[in-house]
């Protein structure tokens, strides 16, 4: 079952590198924008980024890593 995690994880940060490269549209002008430099500065500055960055992090392996050493 922890190989679905991963699987999930993957995907997500699949998801981010496919949005670093996804044109948009600028709300202004309607212009299709395809420079890479201000697709990315975009979507960092988008709210979606920080929920797509928030759902890859693997908390679960985060904890399991502080609470083993902790006890060790």
């Amino acid at each position: 079952m922890i190989w679905v995690n991963h699987l999930i994880d993957l995907l997500y940060f699949i998801d981010i590198a496919i949005s670093f490269r996804t044109t948009y549209y600028h709300n202004t002008t309607g212009d299709e924008i395809l420079n890479a430099k201000d697709i990315a500065k975009n979507y960092i500055l988008s709210f979606r980024f920080w929920i797509d960055l928030f759902s890859t992090i693997p908390f679960d392996l985060l904890i399991e890593g502080f609470v083993t050493s902790e006890f060790s």
